[in-house]
């Protein structure tokens, strides 16, 4: 169980100017405490469900390369 929050953030630009806007989501699971820090540019208007279903598909995408570069022999390299 994951508890989540978020608010949108501006960074500085090179010029010092302001930057573009964006998400930072702190998740935290509720049993062991972990924190997870996302950050997305996705648009003001989108929900936190549809935030952290993204921000949680990272894990699967990289365990399929990871699984994919043992199968062909890969491992060694980065």
């Amino acid at each position: 169980v994951w508890e989540a929050k978020r608010t949108r953030v501006v960074l500085k630009g090179s010029d010092d100017l302001p930057g573009p806007d964006l998400w930072l989501i702190v998740a935290r699971q509720v049993l062991t405490g972990e924190l997870k820090y996302f950050v997305s540019n996705a648009s003001p208007d989108t929900p936190l469900s549809l935030l952290l279903l993204v921000a949680f598909q990272r894990w699967r995408v990289e365990s399929c390369f990871e699984e994919q570069k043992q199968e062909i022999g890969l491992v060694c390299y980065v």
